[in-house]
């Protein structure tokens, strides 16, 4: 048996339309998301992560034989296949503080022309872990200075290049 892929994604909340539904102003919404989409995947034998903020619902479902979400996204990445990857990675960064998913999501969004948008998840990936070197050069780079120095990287990281 092969392992299957997890599937990751995010959805506006405004966007749902599933007639069991209550009203999005009802306090009952957001738990009948929840229970929406942990059974969906549940009848199929699959666990659910699902998490609502900033207007989003964020799902990682993953089957009982899946491939870890973070490894699958990162074999993505591996492989080049930036654009598949993206949906998951915006998901995930919307759900987890960890700083290889932010440093890999702003390297893609940066690898797909969207440098400014890059900035905010190579900033909070340092901000996580202030030893992740790679993300402090990728975050310079794409800030496009010449002269990196460690502290332009804002509540970052105190050491200071020379």
């Amino acid at each position: 048996m092969f392992n299957q892929a997890p599937e990751i994604f995010q959805i506006a909340l405004s966007a749902l339309d599933f007639p069991e539904l209550p009203a999005i102003t009802d306090p009952g919404f957001e738990p009948a998301v929840i229970m929406h989409y942990a059974m969906q995947y549940a009848l199929k034998g699959w666990t659910a992560a699902v998490v609502i903020n900033d207007g989003m619902v964020r799902v990682v479902a993953v089957p009982e034989q899946g491939i870890e979400p973070k490894m699958y996204l990162l074999g993505l990445l591996q492989h080049r296949y930036i654009e598949e990857a993206l949906p998951g990675l915006e998901a995930m960064y919307g759900m987890l503080d960890d700083a290889d998913i932010c440093f890999n999501y702003g390297v893609a969004l940066s690898e797909l022309d969207r440098v400014e948008e890059s900035l905010a998840p190579l900033n909070k990936c340092l901000n996580l872990d202030p030893s992740y070197d790679n993300a402090a050069m990728m975050f310079w780079r794409r800030r496009g200075d010449s002269n990196p120095r460690w502290d332009i990287i804002p509540n970052t990281l105190s050491r200071r290049a020379t």
